[in-house]
């Protein structure tokens, strides 16, 4: 069945996100996915995969896709993870690979808080700390953008070449974050970061949204309940704030009917719940 696609700011993003069944969302535009799920054939043509923690169903499609990419000799694939699980990871492609009498080519990296990893053209990634069973990371798609001094401003064409042949910084450089991403996490990755509030895109798992799973068994597990989520909403600075992870158990109707119950106005139309598989 076909996985749902949308316009998340100037890209598209397809893919699903049901807790403990399967996460992956990615933009072929900026040939990126966050996590991989069972390595469905939307993530074949992306050349970065950033997996935010090691659970099945978030990661376990690694090893396919890096033998399909094998298979049709496409470039190394960078694959972003938390540096704990890159040493098993790499014994599972040793394995596969062992298994297939095949070579994969591919590159792990163990992310780092302090470090960002470059995109195409003026994009980068930044990661971020989450909270959840395993060790975790959430990540965040910045552009970089330059703009002419205030200084130069007033100047003309002239001025401005000169001081730009003396070696003289004629530009102020602005990083944007545009699109977060949590993976699985408790609320406290909330406070672990400015900019992640002030992304113009946030997806966020909530996971849970009624008594069915009480807070703090929801917290148990390393995950959002929705009464979690919803008192903070109006501290949210950006333009739309995503759902993502619903169980099982709830259909999207059943959330977005809880939303307008429960939401303002003017935050209900910041707030959107990622469409499940058709």
């Amino acid at each position: 069945m076909p996985f749902p696609k949308a316009k998340v700011g100037n890209f598209t993003f397809q893919g699903a996100s049901i807790a403990g069944v399967f996460t992956s969302l990615a933009s072929k535009e900026l040939s990126l996915a966050f996590d991989v799920a069972n390595g469905p054939q939307f993530l074949f043509p992306i050349k970065n995969y950033f997996i935010t923690h090691g659970h099945a169903d978030h990661a376990a499609g690694l090893p396919y896709l890096l033998s399909m990419k094998a298979l049709s000799k496409q470039p190394p694939v960078q694959v972003y993870m938390p540096g704990d699980l890159l040493p098993p990871m790499q014994k599972i492609l040793e394995l596969w690979q062992d298994i297939e009498e095949h070579s994969y080519n591919y590159q792990l990296h163990p992310v780092s808080l302090s470090e960002t990893y470059d995109l195409k053209g003026s994009y980068f990634v930044r990661p971020f700390q989450t909270f959840h069973r395993v060790s975790s990371f959430g990540y965040t798609v910045f552009e970089s953008k330059k703009s002419l001094r205030e200084e130069f401003r007033s100047q003309n064409k002239e001025t401005i070449l000169k001081a730009k042949s003396e070696g003289i910084e004629i530009h102020d450089y602005i990083e944007v974050p545009l699109i977060s991403f949590t993976g699985d996490t408790r609320i406290e990755f909330w406070d672990s970061c400015s900019w992640v509030k002030q992304s113009k895109t946030l997806f966020v798992e909530v996971s849970f949204i009624d008594k069915q799973r009480t807070i703090e068994e929801t917290r148990h597990w390393g995950h959002i309940h929705l009464d979690e989520i919803l008192p903070l909403i109006e501290e949210f600075q950006g333009e739309q704030l995503i759902l993502i992870h619903l169980s099982q158990r709830y259909s999207t109707h059943q959330l977005e009917i809880l939303l307008k119950q429960k939401l303002k106005p003017e935050l209900l139309k910041k707030v959107k719940v990622w469409p499940r598989q058709q």
